[in-house]
């Protein structure tokens, strides 16, 4: 099964493949598994961007032995935006993203988590994430889509880091600063409250894993983390769906995520608020 950012939680789009080997399948959405998660109950459609004026979005930038294959986006999150800038070579299956989100500058501070201003690069061996030092602003570099994602990925990297780096620094123009005043509330210094459902579905499918999120009013991060083997302790998949509001009445979540493979696995999802407070809960995961 297969699915980075100020929100990035939908939008139907190109195939990617997994981040841990090739076990869950191409992705169903705008980042892996961002297709299908529903807020508040009710689908987001890709295609479903605020009204009003067009928002604004960073020029992508020239990756040396790669040729533009389109963009992706904007999608407006509420709180913030994702956009994609997608490369591909010639008679190669791999193909190279750039996928960028930001908080708009009109955002509470209340509403936002200053910790990942700066934040270290962190990633693998096919990805890696990019924060700003300056504003609320996160870039990622992924090569996916074929047989040979972490070698293209390994050997190409000095190339298109640089690019992802220009776009991260046009992108941050976009976003809220990092410097701000005020802290959250002090109640959102108590962890949030969340709860899975088993998940079961077909081989070949969109399976659903749907959870609930409660906690002080404000945001929470989601993180999906997807287990498998022989104790359900190896990482198949992990991504981070950016943030999303949050109240004391349980909120229905779900993430849509196409099955490649049957078996059974275990998944979790991690909510963690503004104050650094997180709460996990994990279920069962079974495609026949």
């Amino acid at each position: 099964m297969t699915g980075g950012s100020p929100n990035p939680l939908q939008a139907p789009r190109r195939q990617r493949s997994s981040r841990v080997g090739h076990a869950w399948g191409p992705a169903v959405g705008l980042r892996r598994l961002v297709a299908l998660v529903v807020v508040g109950g009710a689908l987001v459609a890709g295609a479903a961007l605020a009204s009003g004026a067009p928002l604004p979005t960073p020029a992508c930038p020239p990756v040396d032995g790669w040729t533009p294959a389109g963009t992706f986006g904007p999608i407006d999150q509420g709180l913030g935006v994702e956009y994609q800038c997608q490369y591909s070579v010639a008679g190669q299956a791999e193909q190279l993203t750039l996928d960028v989100s930001w908080t708009k500058p009109s955002a509470r501070n209340v509403d936002v988590n200053f910790s990942q201003c700066g934040k270290a690069p962190y990633g693998g061996t096919y990805y890696e994430f990019l924060f700003s030092g300056t504003a609320l602003a996160r870039a990622e570099y992924d090569v996916t889509g074929g047989p040979n994602d972490a070698a293209i990925f390994q050997a190409d990297r000095a190339r298109i880091e640089p690019a992802a780096l220009t776009l991260l620094h046009a992108t941050a123009k976009l976003a809220k600063p990092c410097a701000h005043s005020g802290m959250p509330p002090p109640s959102s210094a108590s962890p949030p409250r969340v709860a899975a459902s088993p998940a079961t579905g077909r081989h070949g499918a969109v399976v659903a894993l749907n959870f609930t999120v409660a906690g002080a009013p404000g945001t929470v991060r989601i993180v999906l983390t997807i287990y498998g083997g022989a104790n359900a302790t190896t990482v198949l998949f992990r991504k981070d769906y950016g943030t999303t509001s949050v109240t004391a009445t349980a909120r229905q979540l779900h993430v849509g995520i196409r099955a490649n493979r049957a078996g059974a696995s275990r998944w979790c999802v991690t909510a963690t608020n503004a104050r650094g407070r997180s709460a996990t809960a994990c279920n069962s995961l079974v495609v026949a």
